[in-house]
C-alpha cells in the first residue's frame, strides 16, 4: 500500500511513483508483471473523489441506525467501507478497477483486509450489527432508496471479500484479460472462480512452516485450488535455514510468493551468503522448470475441480495408511513432496502410497552449491531427471537423507512428467525452449493400467 498516495487506493504516490505508467510500460516490455494492493476500505478525506463518490451515492457500509456511514481504524487512519452487497457499490468499485488497469496489461490486483479487516473493536472487524443492503429499492413517489431492507454484518461476513473479489475479476474481464489475476485473504464457497487465496499473515517460526501443509491440504481439498503461504513467514525474521527450507516446499504450493511485513529485515536471496543465494535459486528455478506440469495441473483443475495439490489418499483412497498423513501432498498426479519442518532434520521417514507394485522414483536431487554444477548445468535444479534415479516400492515406510540442499521429492512411477529443462528470466521467454518428458517406467499390471487411463496430472 505504500505505492498509494496517503493510502488512498486507486492513485500513486505523487513522488515515489510519479511515473508509474512509464514505469509498469517499462516492465511489461520485460514480460514482467506487477500487482497492487487495493483494500475495501476507503480514506475519509473529502478531497479524495473516490471516498466523495461512494458517500454521495450511498455507497457504504451503515452504522446500526441506518443514518450514519460505519467509520473504523484502518491503515489510512478514520476510514468507512465500501459495501459490496449493494449492487451499486460494486459496479462503482469495479469501474474504478476498470480505470485504474486500463493503460497497462501488465497490471494486477491484490485484494488485502477484506474479511473486512479493522484495527479496532473486540473482533478486528465490522461490528455484528453494522448494516449492508438487501437489495436497492426505489420509492415510486420520490424515487428516494428506502430504509427497510437491511443485513446486519453478523449474517454476511463470510462472503463480504467473496464479492469484492468477483466484482474485481469483473473488472479484469471487462478489460479483456485472459487470465484474470486477483489475490484475497478472505474467501468462501466459489472464491475459486475469482482469485487465488493464501494462509494469511503466518510467522516466521517452524511451527507455522509444518502447519502449512495441512492447511492447504484442507483450502485444497474444499474446492479452492489456487492456494499458498507466505514463504518465510510474514512476522519477523527468519534464519537461513528455516528460510531456505520454506522456499524448497514453497516453490511446491500452487501460489508461490515470498512476503514479509514492512519492518522486517530484508531477504531478498541476494542479501544473504552464496551458498544461501545458490539454493535458494535451486527452489526457484525448480519452479520455472515444472511450470508446463504445473499449468496442465491448473488446467484440469479449472475443468474438473481436482485439488492441484493433494493428500495422499486424494490419490490413493483405497490405501489406508494414507488417510492420517498431512505432512506430505501430492502435486498433480505425478509429483509426491515431502517437506523438511524441523531444524537441523537430517533424514526424514515418508510412506509411499499404492500398491507393492507401483514404483516411485527419488527424484530429490544432488548437490548443486559446488560451482562446477553451476558452470556445466547452469540452467539445472532438477538435475537428477537426466540422470538414474533410485527406484523405491509403494507401500512402505522409507528413510530419505535431508541435508540442507534438498528434500524428498518423488515422481511416481506409470507416468510422465513434462519440463523445461532449461529455463530463462521470464516464464515468457522459458516458453520458447524445448519441452522435456520424463518418462518415468512402472512395469505393467492391473493397478498402474486403471492410473494411465486418466490424465498424467
Amino acid at each position: 500500500i505504500e505505492h498509494t498516495d496517503a493510502k488512498k487506493y486507486f492513485t500513486w504516490h505523487p513522488t515515489a511513483f510519479k511515473n508509474s505508467n512509464n514505469m509498469l510500460k517499462s516492465l511489461a516490455n520485460m514480460n514482467r508483471f506487477s500487482v497492487i494492493t487495493i483494500d475495501p476500505h476507503l480514506k475519509i478525506d473529502e478531497s479524495y473523489n473516490i471516498y466523495r463518490e461512494a458517500k454521495l451515492n450511498s455507497l457504504l457500509v451503515k452504522q446500526s441506525n441506518i443514518k450514519d456511514d460505519y467509520v473504523g481504524d484502518c491503515w489510512p487512519g478514520s476510514s468507512t467501507w465500501l459495501d459490496f452487497l449493494e449492487p451499486q457499490a460494486s459496479t462503482f468499485y469495479t469501474k474504478q478497477v476498470v480505470k485504474h488497469l486500463a493503460s497497462v496489461p501488465n497490471l494486477y490486483v491484490w485484494n488485502d483486509m477484506n474479511e473486512p479487516a479493522i484495527f479496532t473493536g473486540p473482533e478486528k472487524t465490522l461490528p455484528k450489527n453494522a448494516l449492508h443492503r438487501k437489495k436497492t429499492q426505489l420509492n415510486n413517489s420520490n424515487n428516494k432508496k428506502k430504509d427497510n431492507e437491511w443485513w446486519e454484518h453478523r449474517d454476511i461476513h463470510n462472503i463480504y471479500g467473496f464479492l469484492m473479489t468477483r466484482a474485481t475479476f469483473e473488472a479484469q474481464k471487462t478489460l479483456g484479460r485472459a487470465r484474470p489475476f486477483t489475490l484475497s485473504r478472505s474467501f468462501f464457497i466459489g472464491s475459486q472462480r475469482y482469485c487465488a487465496v493464501w494462509t494469511g499473515d503466518n510467522t516466521a517460526n517452524w511451527q507455522h512452516l509444518a502447519k502449512t501443509t495441512p492447511m492447504l491440504l484442507s483450502i485444497s481439498i474444499a474446492g479452492i485450488p489456487f492456494v499458498g503461504a507466505d514463504i518465510g513467514g510474514f512476522f519477523g525474521n527468519p534464519d537461513t535455514e528455516l528460510l531456505i527450507r520454506w522456499y524448497q516446499v514453497g516453490m511446491f504450493h500452487p501460489f508461490a510468493r515470498a512476503h514479509a511485513h514492512i519492518d522486517s529485515v530484508r531477504r531478498e536471496p541476494y542479501k544473504f551468503s552464496n551458498n544461501v543465494l545458490i539454493l535458494i535459486r535451486q527452489s526457484i528455478r525448480n519452479r520455472y522448470i515444472l511450470l508446463p506440469y504445473l499449468y496442465t495441473s491448473f488446467y484440469f483443475a479449472a475443468k474438473t475441480g481436482t485439488p492441484i495439490m493433494k493428500p495422499l489418499f486424494f490419490e490413493f483412497p483405497q490405501d489406508e495408511q494414507t488417510y492420517n498423513i498431512d505432512n506430505c501432498f501430492m502435486i498433480g498426479r505425478s509429483l509426491l513432496i515431502a517437506p523438511i519442518t524441523s531444524a537441523n532434520q537430517k533424514n526424514l521417514t515418508i510412506y509411499l502410497p499404492g500398491t507393492s507394485e507401483q514404483r516411485w522414483y527419488d527424484v530429490s536431487g544432488i548437490p548443486i552449491n559446488q560451482s562446477s554444477y553451476i558452470h556445466n548445468f547452469g540452467f539445472l535444479a532438477f538435475i537428477p531427471f537426466i540422470l538414474p534415479a533410485r527406484i523405491l516400492q509403494a507401500s512402505k515406510y522409507h528413510n530419505f537423507q535431508t541435508p540442507i540442499w534438498k528434500i524428498p521429492i518423488l515422481l511416481r512411477g506409470g507416468y510422465i512428467l513434462p519440463i523445461k529443462a532449461r529455463v530463462k528470466l521470464t516464464t515468457t521467454a522459458t516458453l520458447r525452449e524445448p519441452l522435456t518428458l520424463i518418462i518415468a517406467t512402472q512395469p505393467n499390471n492391473n493397478n498402474n493400467n486403471n492410473n494411465n487411463n486418466n490424465n498424467n496430472n
